[in-house]
């Protein structure tokens, strides 16, 4: 009786196998299958995604200014030319050393549209420079959502892309975004938002 059992088993799968290759349209549809439930997660979570924009692009106001001379803080000559010339198209926005020295409150913004490419939870990266510990953050308000702060790393005098510490969730479409001024001596140079991107490295190209 153990020896029917095993051989009907295995009857049972050469019958399977004849009758997959006998019908070539029905291994084909379970691929096709397979594939719609792998893909369907990434299409429709935007994983992907990614938008790379100019931190020098929207409307300032306040102290919040672009591509001025940073000077104190031991910035040397060398190190003005360096800023300017390794920031993306030469330019970039924050509030000059000083620049809140007896402002209460502290005030000065960015305004910048753009749009994001798909719904998705993004993974927000700013290429930033920082003088030192007391100019090293902004903070980040996208649409209606509460106010997060971004920096206080300790990554000094050099261009660097430097992570907000949670993801943001987006609907496909236009947006706002306002980088709101908290130290003088800080510097934001790039925005790179991505949905399962790659880490950005140097500068980045911006989306068009």
């Amino acid at each position: 009786m153990a020896g029917q059992r095993k051989l009907k088993g295995m009857i049972s799968v050469r019958r399977f196998g004849r009758t997959c290759q006998g019908r070539p349209w029905l291994r084909l549809a379970v691929l096709i299958g397979v594939a719609a439930l792998v893909l369907a997660p990434l299409v429709a979570t935007g994983a992907g995604s990614s938008v790379c924009f100019e931190a020098e692009k929207g409307t300032l106001s306040g102290q919040m200014k672009a591509g001025f001379t940073v000077s104190g803080g031991g910035v040397t000559a060398k190190m003005q030319k360096d800023i300017k010339e390794q920031a993306s198209g030469r330019n970039y926005i924050g509030v000059p050393e000083d620049g809140n020295a007896e402002k209460t409150p502290i005030a000065g913004s960015c305004t910048i549209q753009f749009t994001a490419p798909a719904k998705a939870k993004y993974t927000v990266y700013l290429r930033a420079w920082w003088l030192d510990s007391c100019a090293n953050s902004f903070k980040l308000k996208f649409d209606a959502l509460p106010e997060l702060e971004i920096g206080q790393d300790t990554t000094y005098k050099s261009w660097h892309w430097v992570k907000l510490n949670r993801p943001i969730e987006l609907d496909g479409g236009a947006h706002t975004l306002v980088i709101k001024n908290t130290e003088d001596g800080a510097l934001a140079d790039q925005f790179y938002l991505t949905a399962g991107g790659p880490v950005p490295q140097g500068k980045m190209a911006p989306t068009k």
